[in-house]
């Protein structure tokens, strides 16, 4: 509060000058906290220096030495105060280097340090008197610049002194030059060269005595305590052995003990939390989530390390640059790993909702766009990072963009698998759970049957009916003929039974009448379709074709009833008088007993009643005679236990044996 009283009364006593005197004005005299440095010329940035960096040190001081004497733990109010001012001139006294060359990372804890230590150096070597230090009008000369003629008129532009666009303190290499490009264009700055070399110009005179007004040992103070006022604590440093405090590569051996231990911690948290081994039976939601607690603990470890090189340990030059930078890397990669890891937690979180199978395709396109979506992301998160310290991106990125299409050229089956998915997804032909017949020809023996137990990404996995598990790449699984049988609302039934050459007509004609009023009569077999048709003349037989749907979806169920229809199309063949046929070249020596002429003899008198009656039921059953004759059957038969009493086998079984009936089939064809 004394300094903030001193510079109100002197303000005071300047602004009545200006009032008596009327040389400026209130606003001249006003100093905004937002006004930048003056750096219009190489003098104006060289006082710009000088002036921020004398005045913090007037400013800091007296209240470090009075907090000092003061018992109390921590600085009073005034000392805050006074470090807020010296830290706002400090950071004017940065903007009069050009730190362009300086990685955005360590550029505010660098720039402050080649400040003070710049005005170090200043303070130790000669300087030319101001006056003959290159200012505005030096920098302006020639500008716009014009002579009068002895008549009074304009003789022509006049040739002025070259303009002034760096300047070098006399006897050194301490250059300050003007910015030509960038958003500071045209300001005067302490040259990145000086800046990078200033820690060499300081080892070479900081032997030299300080000159008059020089901020002595300002440097020394501010390299060697945290922050600008040290904490009280910091004082115990200096009750340490003497060995401790032996410098190495600039830095005292208790702060390499200290940062070794930091290190050690650091590295620690990320060990300890990816410790848990992977427990058979964990939910996925809770592994991902552990996964994800490893980066993140791993941004915690770097940022504590960060904050505390740079706060209580105090490193300073290269070696504060080195962790630094480190730090920063291991924040940016952490965070791009986190990324991805929530991502990932995400995506298990929706995919845990009962709606989706989480070895469907479903889930795993979700688990893709997420993923996905978190490497965008990531990526963003690295370059910028990589930007923060310094590598140049444009190279990196174009040679990413080469690599990338040699990437994609090499990974061209693994893109079309990605593609294949898509579509597979967005058709649906199947889902986890589906039983389906897949192959490339439906009537070749290529074709196989199985259950649907993952749609993955790259390749579906399908377990056939010898409990066997083939993976078929997307790719070629979407270009397949694909049988959901799974989505069938009723099941067909389809046969072709061969009757024996030697049947009359009028026995074909009772046969296939029967038959219809069998496939009528069954309660579980739909009555649209239910078609019996004399199918055509085969090699060796006559050929009636049989073909309806049962109502069910069960193939055990299904098996059962087929099965009974089965059974009933030998009692009514039978019944007929007639015989199947069967492929042979059979040469009979016996007396052939030839067809039962009894049963024959019937069949035909009821084709005759039913001629003289107009009951013939061509080509199909009159409306009464099926309203009469519909559900009739009793089914199950008679004698047989009802539906409750029967026992199922598992589908497995049914599935197994449809499988080998199926392939007996094929093998006979």
């Amino acid at each position: 509060m004394i300094m903030n009283d001193k510079r109100l009364n002197l303000l005071c006593m300047m602004l009545v000058f200006s009032l008596i005197a009327g040389t400026a004005s209130a606003e001249d005299l006003f100093e905004s906290p937002l006004q930048p440095p003056d750096t219009s010329s190489p003098r104006a940035t060289l006082q710009s220096l000088l002036e921020n960096v004398s005045e913090a040190y007037n400013v800091l001081m007296p209240a470090y030495e009075s907090y000092r004497s003061e018992p109390s733990l921590f600085p009073p109010e005034s000392a805050r105060e006074a470090e807020a001012r010296a830290q706002q001139l400090l950071d004017r006294a940065v903007r009069t280097l050009n730190l362009s060359e300086i990685t955005p990372a360590v550029r505010q804890r660098t720039g402050l340090e080649r400040a003070v230590l710049l005005k170090e150096v200043l303070d130790r070597i000669p300087l030319p008197p101001f006056d003959a230090i290159p200012g505005r009008a030096a920098v302006t000369a020639g500008v716009g610049t014009v002579t009068q003629g002895r008549d009074g008129g304009e003789a022509g532009p006049s040739v002025a002194p070259p303009e002034v666009v760096r300047w070098t303190v006399p006897h050194t290499e301490i250059t300050i030059a003007r910015v030509e490009e960038g958003r500071r264009k045209g300001e005067y700055l302490f040259t990145p060269e000086t800046v990078a070399n200033i820690r060499g110009y300081y080892q070479q005179v900081r032997e030299l005595p300080y000159r008059s007004g020089a901020s002595e040992g300002f440097y020394e103070f501010i390299s060697s305590f945290p922050g600008l006022l040290p904490p009280r604590w910091f004082e115990w440093i200096g009750g340490l052995p003497d060995w401790t405090k032996v410098r190495l590569l600039g830095q005292a051996v208790w702060q390499w003990v200290a940062l070794m231990l930091a290190l050690l911690l650091a590295a620690l948290l990320p060990w300890l939390a990816n410790r848990r081994r992977h427990v058979r039976g964990e939910p996925t939601v809770g592994r991902t989530l552990r996964r994800f607690l490893v980066p993140v603990t791993l941004i915690i470890a770097a940022w504590g390390v960060h904050e505390f090189v740079e706060g209580p340990l105090h490193l300073t030059g290269y070696v504060l640059q080195v962790v630094l930078y480190g730090t920063e890397v291991a924040m940016f990669l952490g965070s791009a790993w986190a990324v991805v890891s929530f991502s990932a937690v995400v995506a298990e979180i929706i995919i845990k909702s009962p709606h989706i199978s989480e070895k469907g395709l479903d889930a795993n396109l979700l688990r893709f766009g997420f993923r996905l979506v978190g490497l965008v992301i990531s990526v963003l998160i690295i370059v910028t990072g990589l930007a923060k310290i310094g590598v140049p991106v444009a190279p990196m990125a174009a040679g990413l963009g080469v690599g990338g299409l040699a990437v994609a050229l090499a990974a061209q089956p693994t893109l079309e698998n990605l593609i294949a998915s898509l579509t597979l997804y967005l058709d649906k032909p199947l889902k986890v759970g589906d039983f389906c017949r897949y192959g490339d020809d439906l009537n070749s023996g290529s074709l196989r049957i199985g259950t649907v137990e993952e749609i993955g990404l790259r390749s579906t996995r399908l377990r056939g009916i010898d409990r066997t598990v083939t993976s078929i790449p997307n790719a070629d699984f979407s270009k397949l003929q694909l049988i959901n049988l799974t989505l069938r609302d009723r099941m067909l039934l389809r046969t072709t039974i061969s009757i024996r050459y030697e049947t009359t007509p009028e026995q074909l004609r009772f046969l296939l009448a029967k038959l219809r009023e069998m496939l009528l009569a069954h309660p579980k077999v739909t009555k649209e379709p239910a078609r019996v048709r004399f199918g055509g003349f085969g090699d060796y037989s006559l050929n009636v074709d049989i073909m309806a749907f049962v109502d069910t979806l069960d193939w055990n169920q299904f098996l059962g009833i087929q099965e009974d229809i089965f059974l009933r199309i030998v009692d009514i063949v039978g019944e007929a008088g007639t015989g199947f046929a069967f492929p042979s070249q059979t040469t009979y020596f016996a007396r052939d007993p030839g067809l039962d002429k009894t049963k024959g003899d019937a069949a035909e008198a009821e084709v005759q009643s039913w001629r003289s009656n107009e009951t013939l039921p061509f080509p199909e059953f009159a409306q009464d005679h099926r309203e009469r004759i519909l559900d009739t059957l009793a089914y199950p038969p008679e004698g047989a236990p009802p539906p409750e009493a029967i026992s199922e086998t598992p589908v497995h079984v049914a599935r197994k044996w449809l499988g080998m009936n199926w392939l007996s089939k094929k093998a006979t064809e």
